[in-house]
């Protein structure tokens, strides 16, 4: 994780931005209107503890009993289709490399008996079916070399919003990929760089009893004004701009829920 506490205060002088999300300079709005600001008695306290507990609980719960299994479905689609683009976006290079080895299996054949050789007729016979139907799949998912850019880049936003449906280990994995035009077509690099931090925001009601959790106080007393708005959200959290009392303007980054919890069951899957 990229800090030890959930929620981090850094002074810093923010430049205006504004990502695909609609995300940059709002307001800063006062602290004193928040209505989680007007919380203040035991009752209200403990309702706000139990809500942020409760949240975080069902981030948990993904991992357990039929959750658990339907969590490894989708994890393991994504990861097959993702595959199955990818070879299929090579298949020429790994079709001519079949050829060249079964060439040598059949020189070595012939080198042996005769049934051998006739053994390594009949795999090339299914080599060929495995040719026709790699072809039909191509034509299927990529298309011609007229539309495969278009295709690839349908399949690059259907990966991006997948690993954001999947959360945030999956779509720190998409940051990295999205680093590698060596290794991606470019549409899936272009469409992987705006998870660096174009990733949809979780809720003002969880970040802000998170901060209240981790500092210990009513956001009130710490903050004097807020952005309700994030100006960036990425894998592990989301940066609001805030004022303090001194007149000192800050970013403060709030994990979202339950992260430990989500990166431990992503890695046992």
């Amino acid at each position: 994780m990229e800090e030890t506490t959930k929620t981090a205060i850094i002074p810093v002088e923010i430049e205006p931005t504004t990502n695909g999300n609609g995300n940059g300079h709002h307001a800063l709005l006062p602290t004193s209107e928040f209505p989680i600001a007007k919380q203040v008695s035991n009752e209200q306290l403990i309702a706000e503890e139990k809500f942020l507990i409760k949240e975080e609980t069902a981030v948990e719960n993904k991992y357990h009993g039929l959750r658990g299994y339907w969590r490894i479905f989708q994890v393991t689609q994504v990861i097959g289709k993702l595959s199955l683009f990818l070879y299929l976006d090579q298949y020429d290079v790994h079709h001519k490399a079949q050829q060249k080895q079964a060439a040598r299996r059949k020189q070595t054949a012939a080198r042996l008996t005769r049934l051998a050789y006739y053994g390594e007729m009949l795999y090339g016979v299914r080599l060929w079916f495995l040719h026709m139907f790699m072809l039909m799949l191509r034509s299927f998912f990529l298309g011609s070399e007229t539309n495969r850019e278009i295709n690839q880049e349908k399949q690059a936003v259907w990966l991006k919003e997948k690993l954001i449906e999947l959360g945030p280990t999956f779509i720190k994995n998409g940051q990295s990929m999205g680093t590698r035009a060596d290794l991606l077509p470019l549409p899936f690099v272009k469409a992987l760089g705006e998870l660096q931090d174009n990733v949809p925001p979780f809720s003002n009601d969880i970040a802000f009893a998170r901060i209240e959790k981790e500092l210990g106080l009513k956001i009130n007393d710490v903050y004097k004004e807020f952005e309700v708005t994030p100006v960036a959200a990425a894998s592990l959290g989301q940066v609001y701009r805030a004022r303090l009392y001194s007149g000192e303007e800050v970013a403060v980054k709030v994990q979202r829920p339950n992260l430990e919890a989500t990166i431990k069951g992503d890695l046992e899957i």
